[in-house]
């Protein structure tokens, strides 16, 4: 890096800082003249804002109430709901024997690849 590279960076370092103290001048000029700030353009950033759990939790039950009255309006359809699959006791077992099998084939099958 020469020294014309140096008086390069020197000088857009420079220009960036005259930027930010220029924004922060018409910042200050606008309050002067009673304009707030966040009218002016400032680039301040602003603090992330957070939503309480009981917050979320009246958006989410509106939302709920909005879609039930859509769908109540549109046809009163109500989605269906899959029922849960009840497995006998023999078809339990099976899986259960299956599942064993194929427990000691993989077993069996690391053992001889050793």
């Amino acid at each position: 890096m020469n020294q014309q590279d140096l008086l390069q960076f020197a000088i857009r370092g420079l220009e960036v800082e005259r930027e930010r103290i220029d924004g922060l001048l018409a910042d200050l000029k606008a309050q002067l003249r009673g304009v707030p700030a966040a009218i002016t353009g400032s680039k301040a950033k602003a603090k992330a804002r957070t939503m309480s759990a009981q917050g979320r939790a009246n958006i989410r039950a509106a939302l709920k109430r909005r879609w039930q009255a859509f769908h109540e309006k549109k046809g009163g359809t109500k989605p269906v709901v899959k029922k849960k699959r009840v497995l006998s006791k023999a078809q339990l077992e099976a899986m259960r024997k299956n599942a064993a099998k194929a427990r000691a084939a993989a077993l069996k099958k690391a053992a001889d690849t050793k």
